[in-house]
């Protein structure tokens, strides 16, 4: 079984028409097929902001004729307090969600990638589970058509290369530094 049936479980929920039916999560997996995890709730003033402008991007990406059709789903993993909140919040959404009564499995699918805050959308790609981005807002504020899927991260010279390529560390846009061998190894 492919690790985000694991991580997510079996069951998912989704809306059809006004009704939430269960949907089995290996629908989910796919060669090509990223899945975003939005971490998200109706009491975070930054999330009821990011979820409609989210809503709309999902949308016109997966819209039917649009090269994302069928590469690009999202599930929602609530960190609403009660079942009503989650219930009034999920309405807004066009994807999937991780059932509310399932806070075992939301707890630990926060530790296992680290989720501190919210709202926070990560990529995984659905055949591993691996983190694919963990930069989801971003792409979705700066990439209103898509034409940067699969969102690849830029390519890195080969090992051997980098040791001439590098000093003695780097810095990301954000002033973080790093040692070339942290970069390699990840």
């Amino acid at each position: 079984m492919c690790d985000l049936v694991n991580t997510l479980g079996k069951k998912l929920i989704r809306k059809e028409g006004e009704a939430v039916v269960d949907v089995d999560t290996k629908t989910l997996v796919g060669e090509g097929l990223l899945v975003g995890l939005y971490f998200s709730a109706c009491w975070c003033p930054p999330c009821k902001t990011f979820t409609p402008e989210l809503a709309e991007w999902f949308n016109a990406l997966t819209s039917t004729g649009n090269k994302l059709n069928g590469k690009l789903e999202i599930v929602f993993i609530s960190s609403d307090e009660n079942q009503t909140q989650f219930n009034d919040y999920f309405k807004q959404m066009p994807w999937y969600a991780l059932p509310y009564s399932d806070r075992d499995r939301k707890k630990s699918i926060s530790e296992q990638f680290n989720i501190n805050g919210i709202p926070t959308l990560i990529f995984v790609d659905s055949k591993t589970g691996n983190i694919h981005s963990k930069a989801g807002r971003q792409i979705v504020t700066e990439d209103k058509n898509g034409t940067g899927f699969p969102w690849l991260p830029t390519a890195t010279p080969p090992p051997d290369l980098i040791p001439d390529l590098l000093t003695d560390s780097i810095q990301d846009n954000k002033g973080n530094t790093f040692k070339p061998e942290t970069v390699i190894s990840n």
